[in-house]
């Protein structure tokens, strides 16, 4: 059975370089563009960013506006996470993924070990981008 630290503890100390860019790295076109489109915090924010305005009314008073985009938000990471599981250790697997010798990564392939440390951090930090976002949504009609 595997043991999964959710605490803050686990992710720090925070390397936002290493945590963004892990396991695909960011020296060239082709690790970029592999980065932003399998990353969990890179996905998250673009699913979100496009669909939160659908589900969510920010033209409502008080803080139900705030409540229901953190729900929204837990709800994405939901869906994505199961599909991000899914898809890497089923379809691609993580033997096919390739790690860049300079980012330091001595233990077994694993999925856990690889995307860990994002989903802890997204678990934390995504109620601050949520309520960032709504606030500049609603004030600034962006």
């Amino acid at each position: 059975m595997v043991k999964i630290d959710l605490s803050l503890q686990s992710i720090l100390p925070l390397e936002p370089y290493k945590l963004v860019s892990f396991p695909h790295g960011v020296s060239n076109a082709r690790e970029i563009m592999t980065t932003i489109f399998v990353s969990p915090i890179s996905l998250y924010i673009l699913l979100f960013t496009i669909f939160y305005k659908t589900v969510i009314d920010i033209d409502r008073s008080g803080i139900t506006t705030y409540f229901y985009a953190i729900m929204f938000s837990y709800l994405v990471m939901l869906c994505l996470f199961v599909i991000h599981a899914i898809l890497i250790r089923y379809i691609v697997g993580v033997d096919h993924i390739t790690i860049p010798e300079k980012l330091d990564f001595n233990n077994e392939k694993t999925y856990i070990n690889l995307y860990r440390k994002q989903w802890i951090s997204l678990l934390w930090f995504s109620p601050i981008y949520v309520i960032i976002h709504v606030i500049l949504s609603k004030y600034l009609r962006i």
